[in-house]
């Protein structure tokens, strides 16, 4: 997760352009977590990590978008008694998030 806040905040640093490739394994990785729910922790942190890897926006498909925006629609309107208050707040993120890539927006 560091590494991708890191790599979107600075569009041309190394890790930026060395994570271009692999960007769409880790958001793949962090759907596989949460649909697996293994824990809430982990579920957070992987909310989290595909917040942060829209500053790969260019590598991000409209079908994968319209998933993603579905899963945070998902978490932030369930009322299910095991959803973690960090769930929430991560999927709220996205929302924000979303505003600064106008190619979502």
């Amino acid at each position: 997760m560091t590494i991708l806040d890191k790599a979107g905040t600075d569009f041309n640093s190394f890790t930026y352009q060395s994570l271009q490739n692999d960007v769409l394994d880790i958001v793949n990785a962090c759907f596989v977590n949460v649909q697996n729910r293994l824990n809430n922790a982990i579920v957070a942190k992987s909310v989290s990590c595909l917040v942060l890897s829209l500053a790969f926006h260019t590598q991000i498909s409209n079908e994968l978008f319209q998933q993603m925006l579905q899963f945070m629609y998902e978490a932030i309107s369930s009322k299910h008694p095991d959803t973690d208050e960090r769930l929430h707040i991560e999927a709220t993120q996205f929302w924000g998030h979303v505003l600064h890539f106008p190619r979502f927006a």
